[in-house]
């Protein structure tokens, strides 16, 4: 970079040997050296510095593009600058996204096309953080366009330092909210899941004549204080289920995000529903039922188009699958009454009734169901829950909505408890599992959970408590 021209007066002037003082000071008073440094550096990466406050992914490739991009906009015309700051930004939200909600980059970039489905208006948080990126990226952008020719002449020092300071309080701020992208993270930690702890597969509940339920809860990790996890398995140990059933609970490892969790439990592999979409048929959990007599159905409160459920589902062997849409055209009166914010779908405890019905109905063929829960997406609402534990103020974990969470993984807990309760129920394995752990923005939130696992309880029927299939 070129010197920037100095005047002979005030902080600029030169000294008696007529050296300006923008190169005695490394650029540290010169107002174009500044300018790059805002450009390059300062404001590009504001809205992720505020976001740090609370909790944020490690960012130093994106700290760093957005240094080459300033470079480059002095160099290249000022409509390709604008267009490289706008790709750097898109990097630097996807990097984000990928690390706060465990997903690896090619699913968020795939998964573009299904934004439309969240109502971003209906999250103060959401909105106050996408106008923060608008303001600084037209911000950046104005200062490229108006002031390239005065930045060429800037000195590179001040965004150094800056850039150094930023970097340096990246990896002291946010290293510990550090998340490996799920395709780094396949490769490195062995299979797991609840299905397989449990031994809850296709062959054992065939075997044994069983029904089998499965519910997936949406942000339901593994608390790391053993108080908490009390909270919720105390629901199902004081729920009567003695007689009928055997209670276990445990932890098991997770990647990625819900399509994540339902690849591990459902198809026993890592990965997410791109993996689903190629082939006609997958030797999946629902199938290998299938061919053994089961009937197969799966339930959930959101539209079936979402991550293309309603194209996968069938292809992993389920032979029924109630979404929003169906769920709605069947029962006006669900329709009527919505649950969630930025995901807005049926109300999950409705969802229940007809996951029961299912399970209940009369016959002797034996059935698979598989329920996917909804409203515990973030943000949560704060009007589902049934009050319980004094999330006014926090609650027991000191962390109002990790408080709203829990009351609303307890309705569901309880739920489950009396569909097993249900006389009608013939004899039938229940598996409770987490898909991944919330996504929360504070670092105490985070805290109170065990990184990299779910909680899972299972329900096994016990021989002779109540009638159950012959053995198939």
């Amino acid at each position: 970079m070129a010197v920037a021209e100095t005047t002979s007066n005030g902080a600029g002037s030169d000294d008696e040997k007529g050296t300006p003082a923008a190169i005695r000071y490394g650029g540290f008073l010169d107002r174009n050296s500044w300018l790059f440094a805002a450009v390059a550096v300062l404001i590009p990466n504001l809205p992720f510095l505020f976001l740090s406050i609370f909790a944020c992914p490690n960012r130093i490739l994106s700290i760093s593009l957005y240094i080459l991009v300033a470079l480059l906009a002095l160099r290249v015309p000022a409509a390709i600058a604008v267009t490289l700051l706008v790709f750097a930004v898109g990097l630097d939200v996807i990097q984000v996204i990928a690390g706060v909600f465990d997903l690896g980059p090619a699913t968020i970039v795939q998964s573009i096309h299904y934004a439309i489905a969240f109502d971003v208006f209906a999250s103060p948080i959401y909105l106050v953080i996408v106008a923060i990126l608008v303001i600084t990226t037209a911000a950046t952008a104005v200062l490229i366009v108006r002031y390239r020719d005065d930045m060429r002449r800037a000195r590179a020092l001040p965004a150094l330092v800056c850039g150094m300071a930023l970097l340096a309080f990246d990896l002291s701020a946010n290293t510990q909210t550090l998340k490996k992208f799920g395709f780094l993270y396949e490769t490195q930690t062995p299979f797991d899941s609840a299905v397989r702890q449990t031994g809850i597969d296709a062959t054992a509940v065939a075997a044994s004549g069983h029904n089998m339920l499965l519910v997936v809860v949406e942000g339901m990790g593994a608390f790391a204080d053993p108080a908490h996890r009390a909270l919720l398995t105390d629901t199902l140990k004081t729920a009567g289920l003695d007689d009928r059933y055997t209670l276990s609970t445990g932890m098991s490892r997770y990647v990625g995000s819900t399509t994540g969790a339902e690849s591990r439990e459902l198809c026993g592999q890592w990965g997410d529903f791109l993996d689903y979409l190629s082939e006609p048929k997958y030797d999946c959990l629902p199938a290998r039922l299938a061919t053994r007599g089961y009937d197969t159905a799966a339930f959930h409160a959101f539209t079936g188009t979402f991550f293309s459920r309603r194209k996968w589902y069938p292809r992993i062997g389920f032979a029924h699958a109630s979404f929003d849409e169906e769920l709605s055209r069947d029962n006006p009166e669900m329709a009527a009454h919505r649950c969630g914010l930025t995901l807005t779908g049926l109300c999950d405890l409705d969802v229940a009734d007809k996951v029961e019905a299912y399970m209940t109905k009369p016959g002797d063929t034996p059935r698979f169901g598989y329920w996917l829960t909804l409203n515990t997406h973030m943000p949560v609402p704060t009007d589902v829950g049934t009050p319980r534990l004094g999330c006014a103020d926090g609650g027991p974990f000191d962390d109002r909505t990790t408080c709203l969470m829990t009351e609303m993984w307890i309705d569901v807990l309880k739920r489950v408890a009396a569909l097993a309760r249900d006389p009608k129920l013939k004899a039938t394995d229940i598996l409770i599992v987490g898909d991944h752990n919330p996504p929360l923005w504070t670092r105490h939130g985070r805290g109170l959970f065990r990184p990299g696992h779910v909680a899972w309880f299972a329900l096994k029927a016990k021989d002779g408590s109540v009638e159950h299939h012959a053995s198939r």
